[in-house]
């Protein structure tokens, strides 16, 4: 028993030297074939890392392209958009250069003698344009879609009622529903130019000064029975704005000290700004109005309310501006 135990102890170091080197004794040496592998796998791991962060510059790469394309697709836009204004701008300059030369053109007749305007200095004959058109009175302020005949009728039995000077035999509705009739202003033989302004200025007078009421409108307001010297549409469309906006204004308590009118120009004043004209270019923050604009806001400080109250108040009377 103790001679088996001690060949189990004498053999245990021979057997860990056979695992050592089963050959010759020696520790195994390093071959070609594993320093090849070890290397090869050092390089495919180097070379995925570089892969990986190859695609990652690309990516980036790609996005800054696009981006870059992008802005400068952008800037090419806002150029082009800006050539499109400046050459619509040129050409809103060019009409007013021409209709500022056609003004001083007129002026430069008016103060020659050779104008055609309604206060020419010649009281023996009427205007040049009176030759071609005879003047005319326009009265109206019935509603829009009136029966025509009813409105002739009711015309001309206010032109009776104030005496007026301009007989109502021609008067006459433009269309079969209208809520206004026009009044040619008839001659007379040996009648003076002087003397036919007088008879219109007359009837004019005394049309207004009978303040004759046809009811309420929609809004609550008053109509009442109005009376104008007919002009051309353009001129009367401006008018009808500045008339439209300081109805808006006093209808909201507006101090009637403070307003300034210019019908010619479509133009009105608040304390000495304008608030909407049909002559003047529009400022920004202000909206379209006919043959012009207005401006709200203003409107709305100055009466002291919402601009949502005076845009409510504003809606049917900008539908009246044709």
């Amino acid at each position: 028993m103790a001679a088996s135990g001690k060949g189990d102890a004498g053999g245990a170091p021979s057997k860990r030297k056979a695992e050592e080197n089963p050959v010759d004794g020696q520790p195994q040496a390093l071959s070609l074939d594993l320093i090849r592998e070890a290397i090869r796998g050092e390089i495919k791991e180097a070379v995925g890392e570089f892969r990986h962060d190859m695609q990652t510059v690309t990516r980036r790469v790609d996005y800054v392209e696009s981006q870059v394309t992008q802005k400068m697709q952008q800037t090419l836009n806002m150029l082009d958009e800006m050539q499109n204004r400046g050459q619509k701008h040129d050409e809103i300059l060019e009409q007013l250069q021409e209709a500022n030369r056609e003004f001083h053109h007129r002026i430069s007749n008016l103060e020659k003698g050779g104008g055609s305007a309604i206060g020419s200095t010649d009281s023996t004959s009427a205007p040049t344009w009176g030759e071609a058109k005879p003047p005319a009175l326009v009265i109206g302020g019935w509603d829009a879609d009136q029966d025509a005949a009813t409105t002739k009728e009711e015309a001309e039995n206010i032109l009776r009622s104030v005496d007026a000077p301009i007989p109502a035999q021609g008067l006459f509705v433009p269309g079969v529903r209208r809520g206004y009739a026009i009044l040619p202003v008839d001659e007379r033989i040996g009648e003076t130019w002087e003397r036919r302004k007088t008879r219109i200025q007359d009837t004019i007078n005394k049309v207004r000064a009978a303040n004759v009421q046809l009811g309420q409108r929609p809004d609550g307001t008053s109509r009442k029975v109005w009376i104008a010297l007919s002009q051309p549409p353009e001129k009367r469309r401006r008018a009808r704005l500045a008339a439209k906006v300081k109805r808006l204004y006093l209808s909201l308590g507006g101090e009637k000290s403070i307003l300034q009118m210019e019908y010619g120009s479509g133009s009105a004043w608040i304390n000495a700004q304008k608030v909407c004209s049909a002559t003047a270019p529009q400022p920004p923050n202000t909206l379209e109005a006919g043959p012009g604009w207005v401006d709200l806001d203003c409107i709305a400080r100055a009466v002291g309310r919402s601009k949502t109250a005076v845009e409510k108040e504003w809606t049917p009377l900008a539908a009246e501006i044709h």
